[in-house]
């Protein structure tokens, strides 16, 4: 489905930027997706979310919120107050087209999802050329929301945490950031959540829902951003500039490496002497990614692929690969990062010793999709109840 961009031309059309800073805006605005969330969930005082309720449903001035994107275009929410009900489309502008694609409206028609989370995801950096519209990654986060529906979403980790911090920084108490994230997660009620699939071939995200336009590719422009790819060997690490559709599209075609957050503390990263920059169906030749992206590749057809991953915990019973009669086992609690939480040493003769990471300078991760790592998995009892045997550690 398409609109003219005339559809509007005849509306009182307002600019609604200057209506994020009111207070109580961003309750009213996802009032719908709150459900039974107060107002004083959002930290927002009930009269002030009535008065912005009010903003955004004024007939003589129809807010419109602009999202700009990379190349040019843009997500539009715009609010329609010309009818005995108020309704927001969300529509997607394009460069060189007169006409819009509507990704999601709650009209009568219901249009919708029209984002999944990988694709909201990596909507929330701004472009760098962009000057004007949503540019803080928090605003853009939560103006979008609606447009979501995604059954992945309010079990990710990472859009629980983002949508979290995004709540909290708008004046959220920190008590209600997660439950309220979960909720805002859950897909709009008018069209709900679906199952989305990744198309590698169009590079683009597909829509299973019956409402949704998304059933055909828009590419990748909607969807894929640069990531920081580690490959944390021990000693030191190798990285490298990815773009792809998502952090799990990455670990899950390559192995032995890991997506992580940006931080304003690491010079050097960009420039002509920066990192390499590479897509994730290009790895650089003669790099340690096409190994392991062979190596993935060879896991994948496998029953147990991934089947540790995604957990907050772990419980391994592991031995070095060229650990021989006299070498210790180690017992491993891991974290969802891969890495070692605690571990006992079980040596072939004499106590077993348990430490844990605050002792280790160095603590590269272990790949949490591989499946040979489900064959020496081990319940949690087993190892408390090793841990409460062992001794601590003696330190110098």
């Amino acid at each position: 489905m398409v609109m003219t961009r005339q559809w509007y031309a005849s509306a009182p059309v307002v600019d609604g930027g200057p209506l994020l800073e009111e207070p109580g805006f961003w309750a009213a605005y996802l009032a719908d997706l709150a459900g039974e969330f107060p107002p004083g969930a959002f930290g927002a005082d009930p009269a002030d979310a009535g008065d912005a309720l009010e903003r955004l449903d004024d007939p003589a001035a129809w807010p419109v919120f602009t999202v700009p994107l990379d190349g040019g275009g843009a997500i539009l929410a715009h609010r329609n107050n010309g009818e005995a009900h108020s309704t927001t489309d969300h529509v997607l502008t394009r460069p060189g087209r007169d006409e819009w694609l509507v990704l999601a409206s709650d009209d009568q028609d219901r249009i919708g999802p029209g984002l999944c989370w990988p694709e909201l995801d990596a909507l929330r950096h701004p472009p760098e050329s962009a000057t004007t519209g949503a540019l803080d990654p928090h605003d853009r986060l939560l103006l979008l929301l609606p447009l979501l529906g995604d059954t992945a979403a309010p079990a990710s980790r990472e859009a629980v945490a983002a949508v979290a911090t995004a709540l909290t920084a708008r004046g959220a108490p920190e008590e209600s950031g997660e439950p309220l994230a979960r909720q805002l997660l859950g897909g709009h009620p008018t069209w709900g959540a679906a199952r989305w699939t990744y198309d590698a071939d169009a590079a683009s995200w597909l829509c299973e829902g019956p409402h949704s336009p998304r059933t055909e590719p828009l590419g990748t422009f909607l969807s894929w951003r640069r990531h920081l790819v580690q490959h944390d060997y021990g000693m030191g690490a190798l990285l490298w500039w990815m773009w792809a559709p998502s952090a799990r599209e990455i670990v899950e075609t390559y192995a032995e490496v890991e997506v992580v957050p940006l931080a304003e503390d690491r010079p050097g990263l960009d420039g002509p002497n920066g990192l390499e920059e590479l897509d994730i169906d290009t790895p650089a030749p003669g790099s340690p990614l096409s190994d392991f992206r062979d190596r993935r590749s060879a896991q994948r057809g496998h029953p147990a692929f991934g089947a540790l991953a995604g957990r907050d915990r772990v419980w391994l019973r592991w031995r070095e690969e060229d650990a021989g009669a006299d070498d210790p086992t180690y017992l491993l609690e891991l974290g969802p990062d891969g890495r070692w939480l605690r571990q006992v040493e079980q040596p072939p003769e004499g106590p077993h010793v348990r430490s844990s990471s605050d002792d280790w300078p160095i603590n590269p991760p272990l790949d949490l999709y591989d499946p040979d790592l489900v064959e020496i998995e081990i319940p949690s009892a087993a190892f408390e109840e090793a841990w409460r045997r062992a001794r601590p550690e003696e330190t110098p």
